[in-house]
């Protein structure tokens, strides 16, 4: 192991100590330097990572992190993060939350140093000490965003080193870290999430996106336009990039005219011609497998364009490719995750087809991650729920549902979302301080000790 991701760990370990004894108060001022530094610095840090990833635009990445220390610290502040946390009468069980040391954070290119702002806030809450692991095409954004929060730190009384980067990261290094740091964070790809498990350290990795959208036959047509207008943001914001960006609709045939006419009015540029669209999944999986080509990952759709070569009108904003009918990853590959501005939609005449449609879609690709129900029929919201292998179904919530950017449902706010064994993850939920923290349980006799009788257990069966 190299000298310098030892001594990333050394002052590390070094800072968590400084701060094991510190009151939540001492903990929470630092948060709230941390963001209102960081909101301080948006325009610096978005136009840094804008220029430095290549991908999105500047405008959009200020926002975020605008945004990110607003509804970060607006979660955080005035939970208990250690301590005593819960005393529950009738279990007679007292739970404490006490800190787990280094924690080593892998953030993706795709959201940036918005994703390692927020896991330092969360780790910090629970008492941590943590280092982020940048993404290459990353680093330098990522050591800015570390110099500001560490200015905040010291500057609201806390240790030195107690947010560290990675500078000039290499795989190497990265591996190194994780298995000399006390827990892994990890928000990437596949490869990323098993190199985290398989890193010998205790790991939180977050699953692949993939997100399926189904509109219901009877979803109201006053609000059809709300809704597409929030699916086709969702596509083309930050150049569609984000995991929990919708990927693949289903509409219902009924409604094809009305949709496409609203997706329209929304920037898209509508695609049904087959050889256009053969032409279009070359571009997307020059290998002829699921693999992206990375050299359209995060462009605009006017730039998509000249790379799909299709002439579209000034002001496109995403590309809506026409799938067969009944068609699945396991048939087409355009159905697989793709990280620009192209949405492709398909059209159903039966709800149930649709589900199962997505269904199978999802374990090619993105089970786990999230889907979207537009509907306001409970047994058609009942029936995704209980087939669709995702974590997170979203009722008549655009892609912030998931991350809970706008605090709009009762999911913690994360960029980092546990997808379960579908996506290789070992929880399901959104990563939050509370996934950062080790719980000891205080646990009291309830009563004496006794073992039940067979009649007790299964009545007046014979033994």
């Amino acid at each position: 192991m190299s000298d310098y991701i030892k001594e990333l760990y050394k002052k590390g370990e070094a800072a968590y100590w400084a701060i094991a004894d510190y009151t939540q108060e001492q903990i929470d001022a630092m948060l709230e330097k941390m963001a209102l530094r960081t909101y301080q610095n948006a325009t610096e840090l978005g136009t840094m990572v804008a220029e430095e990833t290549r991908m999105g635009d500047a405008a959009t990445s200020i926002g975020s992190m605008q945004r990110f220390p607003l509804f970060v610290w607006h979660y955080l502040k005035g939970k208990n993060a250690f301590g005593l946390l819960e005393d529950n009468q009738e279990t007679k069980i007292q739970t404490y939350g006490k800190a787990m040391g280094v924690v080593a954070c892998l953030t993706p290119s795709t959201t940036h140093i918005s994703n390692g702002f927020e896991m330092c806030m969360k780790a910090v809450k629970s008492g941590n000490a943590i280092i982020i692991a940048p993404h290459p095409r990353a680093w330098k954004s990522a050591k800015r965003l570390v110099e500001i929060l560490s200015a905040a730190v010291k500057e609201a009384g806390g240790p030195d080193n107690l947010i560290q980067s990675v500078e000039e990261p290499t795989i190497q290094m990265t591996d190194e870290l994780m298995a000399v740091c006390d827990v892994v964070v990890g928000t990437g790809g596949a490869d990323m999430v098993k190199a985290a498990y398989s890193s010998g350290t205790p790991a939180f990795g977050v699953g692949q996106g993939n997100v399926p959208v189904i509109l219901s036959e009877s979803y109201p047509a006053e609000e059809m336009a709300k809704a597409i207008a929030t699916i086709a943001m969702d596509r083309w914001l930050a150049g569609g990039v984000a995991c929990t960006s919708p990927q693949f609709i289903f509409c219902p045939r009924s409604r094809k005219d009305e949709v496409l006419e609203l997706y329209k009015k929304n920037g898209a540029y509508y695609i049904e011609d087959k050889k256009t669209i053969d032409r279009i999944r070359d571009v997307c999986f020059p290998d002829g497998n699921g693999r992206i080509n990375r050299s359209i990952v995060g462009i605009n759709a006017m730039k998509l364009a000249d790379a799909y070569e299709v002439k579209v009108p000034e002001g496109t904003r995403l590309f809506l490719l026409k799938m067969e009918d009944g068609t699945i990853a396991e048939d087409d590959l355009l159905y697989h995750e793709i990280m620009n501005p192209t949405s492709r939609i398909q059209f159903y005449d039966d709800y149930k087809t649709a589900v199962e449609l997505a269904r199978k879609n999802l374990f090619f690709e993105g089970a786990g991650h999230s889907a979207q129900i537009w509907s306001y029929d409970q047994d058609e919201i009942d029936y995704a729920a209980k087939r669709l292998p995702v974590v997170r179904v979203l009722v008549r919530q655009g892609a912030n549902g998931v991350s809970n950017l706008t605090l709009q449902n009762g999911l913690a706010p994360s960029t980092s979302v546990g997808c379960g064994t579908w996506g290789g993850n070992g929880f399901s939920d959104n990563t939050n301080y509370t996934t950062l923290q080790n719980h000891t349980m205080v646990i009291y006799p309830l009563r004496e000790p006794k073992i039940p009788t067979f009649e007790e257990v299964f009545g007046s069966q014979e033994a």
